[in-house]
């Protein structure tokens, strides 16, 4: 085994001497585990994943750019038209559209989740999630269960053979930092506000818990005060230019709901009194056939040479679904036939979808199945074809408890220019369907970073 690649790496001598039996799975329902993410919902492995420092390396810089390149699709692409940005991004609103540029053009840095596959041609980006409601950070908190399972982590870690990136605690700082940075009137006080969904009640006070206590103890270290707070977004006012809850001033507001957003918020993000990342200019960002307007971008050489380059080697080919003519490794086709004449090479996909729902990969059905899915999508600008990128196989444990083959779907989280880290989903290769994700049935794991 020590030959194949595994989860471990370069320290898999060292991991799998391990004193004591390990289970496959992480118990999540210990005291070490705060309130909101006992009993947590997704399986997660009581191995960690340890990549070498290339491979950390890739993360941070694709980590770092494609947000940047993302922004200037609109002045690249689209030379700020409202109209050609309107038909493209809302259906025709020009009103929304002039609202979303005037947000976007206040240039606030985001939080952004890539999802990443290492493949035998290098790293391939499938995916740029963007906003304050992406996923995956919530495993750091069963870091202390991992470290007492593996006694052999700590005497890595104070050897600085390897390093685990919190990347709970880097977005709390990022946050703090851009609050700071954006709201032109910030003290000694930092306040944040979530809007999150009011289904279930007492989950929401638990996470308001965890964030504030987590976000004090980063603010303390900044010399700072201040707290994260939650409510009825009806009881936001607006004073002056500023937001209040309550009679507490608001600096920052994230948005992880489908609420419709009160109109104070807007106003004081316009003023500079609070930062706001979720604004309406990222939902320019968000659209998944992004991914073919940067690759089109960077064949027109739209960009610098060396930006040129990492587009076109980190996104996968991919083109909007539209019967019309593409070029595909320097052949045009007809899409449509391509997709019929090339199956297994492919995937369908929604381009807001989430957790995996509306992805068809064709390499795993039936004929008369992926000609559903091209029906479905065709015509529909909000699906992409996209070249299918297969994971090379990793050995991890199995639900067994058993050494096999997995594939590998990494999470590598950007705040601004800072590298938050990354996380795992992976996924059995015999129970392989082409979709790794928590909601399908992947496992979650947690990553180091080898620095020797």
């Amino acid at each position: 085994m020590e030959k194949r690649p595994t989860i471990l790496s370069d320290k898999y001598e060292a991991l799998i001497k391990n004193e004591g039996n390990v289970p496959a799975w992480i118990d999540t329902d210990t005291p070490e585990v705060p309130a909101i993410f006992k009993h947590f919902e997704y399986p997660v492995s009581a191995w960690p994943v340890v990549i070498d420092r290339k491979t950390a390396a890739s993360f941070r810089e694709i980590s770092a750019k494609l947000p940047q390149y993302l922004a200037q699709i609109p002045a690249l692409y689209f030379d700020d038209s409202v109209k050609d940005m309107a038909d493209f991004y809302f259906n025709g609103n020009e009103t929304v559209t002039e609202f979303a540029l005037m947000c976007h053009k206040k240039r606030v840095e985001v939080s952004c989740r890539l999802d990443v596959v290492l493949t035998s041609e290098g790293l391939k980006v499938l995916e740029a999630n963007i906003g304050s409601g992406i996923g995956g950070w919530q495993i750091c908190s069963f870091l202390p269960i991992l470290r007492k399972l593996h006694p052999k982590i700590a005497e890595l870690e104070s050897g600085h053979e390897i390093v685990f990136r919190n990347t709970q605690y880097k977005y709390l700082e990022f946050l703090i930092d851009k609050i700071r940075q954006y709201v032109d009137d910030v003290r000694q006080e930092v306040n944040i506000y979530i809007s999150i969904d009011d289904e279930e009640k007492t989950s929401n006070a638990y996470m308001i818990a965890f964030l504030d206590e987590l976000m004090k103890e980063v603010l303390e270290k900044k010399g700072l005060t201040g707290g994260v707070y939650s409510g009825d977004l009806s009881s936001l006012q607006l004073i002056g230019s500023e937001l209040f809850i309550d009679g507490k001033r608001i600096h920052g507001f994230l948005k992880m709901d489908e609420k419709e957003l009160p109109p104070e918020v807007f106003r004081a993000f316009i003023l500079d009194k609070v930062y706001w990342p979720d604004h309406l200019g990222e939902l320019l960002n968000k659209d998944k056939r992004n991914l073919a307007l940067l690759r089109e971008l960077a064949e027109k050489r739209m960009f610098s040479t060396a930006d040129n380059q990492i587009i076109l080697n980190s996104i996968p080919w991919t083109a909007i679904m539209e019967d019309k003519k593409v070029m595909f490794r320097e052949q045009e086709y007809d899409l449509v036939e391509l997709l019929r004449s090339k199956q297994n090479q492919f995937v369908i996909k929604v381009a807001n979808g989430f957790q995996g729902i509306n992805v068809h990969v064709g390499k795993f059905l039936s004929a008369e199945a992926w000609e559903n899915a091209i029906q479905e999508s065709l015509g529909n600008t909000s699906y992409i074809a996209q070249e299918f990128s297969d994971s090379i196989d990793f050995w991890a444990p199995n639900s067994d408890n058993e050494w096999a083959p997995h594939k590998l779907i990494w999470g590598t989280f950007g705040f601004g220019n800072t590298y938050g880290g990354a996380f795992v989903r992976m996924s059995a290769v015999k129970t392989d369907v082409g979709v790794i994700n928590a909601a399908a049935g992947a496992v979650e794991a947690l990553v180091y970073e080898s620095i020797s």
